[in-house]
């Protein structure tokens, strides 16, 4: 349905780029024909219909190429990485797998596997680009299977109809519209497995604006800056600070370049070096996978409270409430609940879940957080990260950040284990960059009613893929560590 966007444009502006890489560009005539060209490959795989079509595809610019084919022909899609096949299979179930991995042993035990080897990705580019008919869909059938962990690590699935997707292209549209600049080049470090449907992509091209695809990876992406010149870098927090990490030694801030930071909270150190090294507009969002972006705000101060996530989009409704679900008065802090346009009403297959998570018509994303008055949306943390040491209780990020803006530390993770007495104490796993200072990291985790916290080094924090970090496996890996 909403690749029709994309014809759109190759109809009014066929000239226009809708897609830049390392390579090359594709004009939106172009990348329309090489659609129809997908298309037509795809069908005479007979992909089911109805059925579930996974794609597992490293490359962003043949992953997002295969799902807009797949869109045109009405198949139901969901991606996942390769390296995510042993959990994520079982949990999808997938009728149909498009992949570029080799053969494996085991895989005649797999669902329908077809690999896009290089060779019959040529093949496709070479074939004549013909229209393909409007397939009729029902809206309210699934275009899109995806799945949710936040900080647990466990996934849920859901679903998404074709029109919930479109919805929220329309309004991630209308976000893009009045945050960011008119030409849009955008290129995301956080790739369409990760995301609840890949709607930076179709809302980019439902605009007329240009998608790169460049390297995934911020080292990368800091040394090919001036190459591609993107106006938008999306990404997850600690990608922005690995990104500022690698920037050439007099690197000069980019005026025309916003960045769009979503997934957990960003340390005030990161975005005040950010401003300073980077560029000066940077917009913080706020969202969930089952409902959405639901609050953004331009980090115009870097002075402001950093808890503030903007205010609430007019087509989302957000409360406060407490324990009981009784809505609180502003200002007060509680649990945040929200519903909406685009929201889905529970997980699939998962009643423990859907109780924990969906009450009475509205979503909880397991926030803690407050209203103000005139709309903003303040949000401290996780309900079930709040660390109690003692009766003194604790916001894990307000410590990483602290943490984390120490010179030479290149990342962070807060995580309990329990002490001689059984009791929970503070733990932080660091990973140790250049010109570190121990005694530095020591003041920092100076901060009152904090007990004496334990020191590890790591050569990686498990984070999720938008940024959140995984404290289960921090726990486990701990007796591996080398206590500092």
């Amino acid at each position: 349905m909403f690749d029709r966007l994309i014809s759109y444009f190759a109809r009014q502006n066929p000239q226009s780029l809708a897609v830049t890489t390392l390579a090359g560009h594709l004009t939106y005539a172009e990348f329309d024909a090489n659609i129809d060209r997908m298309a037509a490959a795809l069908e005479e795989l007979n992909p089911p219909r109805p059925g579930l079509v996974a794609v597992v595809i490293a490359d962003q610019h043949i992953h997002w190429l295969l799902l807009v084919a797949l869109a045109r022909l009405g198949v139901t899609t969901c991606s996942y990485l390769a390296m995510q096949r042993a959990q994520m299979e079982p949990l999808l179930k997938p009728d149909f797998i498009i992949t570029d991995q080799t053969e494996q042993a085991g895989d005649e035990m797999r669902p329908r596997i077809w690999r896009a080897t290089p060779e019959w990705l040529g093949e496709v580019g070479k074939r004549p680009a013909t229209p393909r008919p409007r397939v009729k869909i029902d809206r309210n059938s699934l275009a899109r299977i995806s799945t949710s962990s936040g900080t647990t690590g466990v996934p849920k699935k859901f679903g998404l109809s074709w029109a919930a997707v479109e919805t929220r292209i329309l309004q991630v549209a209308a976000i893009a519209n009045s945050t960011h600049p008119a030409e849009l080049r955008i290129q995301s470090l956080i790739g369409p497995e990760h995301l609840a449907y890949p709607g930076v992509g179709f809302t980019v091209w439902g605009l007329g604006g240009t998608m790169i695809f460049g390297p995934n990876d911020p080292v990368s992406v800091a040394n090919t800056l001036t190459r591609l010149k993107p106006t938008v870098i999306n990404m997850a927090p600690i990608q922005l600070k690995v990104l500022l990490d690698a920037l050439p030694e007099g690197f000069l801030p980019l005026r025309d370049l916003s960045l769009t930071v979503s997934g957990s909270h960003t340390p005030r150190a990161v975005r005040e070096l950010a401003r300073m090294r980077l560029t000066n507009n940077l917009v913080l969002f706020y969202g969930t996978s089952e409902g959405g972006t639901i609050a953004c705000r331009p980090d115009n101060s870097v002075q402001g409270d950093d808890a503030d996530v903007g205010w609430v989009f007019p087509w989302t409704e957000v409360e406060i409430v407490d324990d009981n679900h009784d809505p609180l008065p502003y200002g007060s802090l509680g649990r945040v609940r929200a519903r909406g346009t685009g929201f889905i009403d529970g997980y699939i297959d998962d009643d423990e879940a859907n109780a924990t998570y969906f009450h009475d018509g509205w979503f909880y994303p397991g926030d803690v957080g407050s209203l103000t008055v005139d709309g903003h949306l303040r949000v401290e943390g996780r309900v079930d990260e709040v660390m109690n040491f003692g009766g003194a209780k604790f916001m894990p990020h307000v410590i990483e950040g602290a943490v984390m803006a120490c010179a030479g530390v290149r990342d962070a993770g807060l995580f309990t284990m329990p002490d001689g007495s059984g009791f929970a104490a503070p733990w932080i796993a660091i990973v140790r960059g250049e010109n570190l200072r121990e005694d530095d990291i020591a003041k920092a985790l100076m901060i009152p009613g904090l007990p004496p916290v334990h020191v590890v080094w790591t050569d990686k924090v498990p984070r999720t893929p938008t940024g959140k970090v995984h404290r289960g496996q921090l726990q486990a890996a701990a007796k591996g560590l080398a206590k500092a």
